[in-house]
């Protein structure tokens, strides 16, 4: 497959990123990647039916700016809320007014971090959001992804029974 004018979206500081290491730079400058602009808040429209939102999110942002996705269909909404630092004033403001949410969960409790400075690790942990937002778990409601596969995937498991994790 030959990669040529595939186009990247992605903000500011992401372009910035690519731009300036490799092997981006070199794609990026043989026009194998085309970048595009996603302005935080602003819309992108992907083909006829779906919009996609990019909105910011409080994290360490030492590479780039982190997002979350809200995307728009015809019909329904969805939210994709990345690895975050901390959910300042809770979920309820990032979930309201979709149809599913996933959330990116990185540790479940305290205990998987044993030996740690727990207070130089700002990531929510797992069963801070359900104790919280239990119900948010329901089928059809709710979603989560866990990005690495350490023990808090058979907690989910028992947590939301018949629901999958990734």
């Amino acid at each position: 497959m030959c990669g040529h004018g595939v186009s990247s979206v992605g903000d500011a500081s992401m372009a910035e990123f690519l731009e300036a290491n490799e092997p981006w730079a070199s794609l990026v400058a043989r026009r194998h990647v085309l970048l595009k602009d996603m302005s935080p808040g602003a819309p992108v429209t992907l083909g006829e039916r779906i919009t996609v939102r990019p909105l910011p999110v409080p994290h360490r942002d030492e590479l780039s700016e982190t997002v979350a996705f809200e995307i728009a269909g015809a019909s329904r909404r969805v939210l994709w809320l990345p690895d975050i630092d901390a959910w300042e004033g809770g979920l309820t403001q990032w979930v309201a007014g979709v149809d599913v949410a996933w959330l990116d969960g990185t540790f479940y409790s305290d205990s998987e971090l044993p030996g740690r400075q727990l207070d130089q690790i700002p990531h929510p942990r797992i069963s801070e959001h359900l104790a919280e937002y239990g119900g948010f778990g329901q089928p059809g409601r709710c979603g989560r992804a866990i990005d690495s596969p350490q023990p808090q995937q058979s907690r989910l498991r028992s947590e939301f029974a018949g629901g999958a994790s990734h």
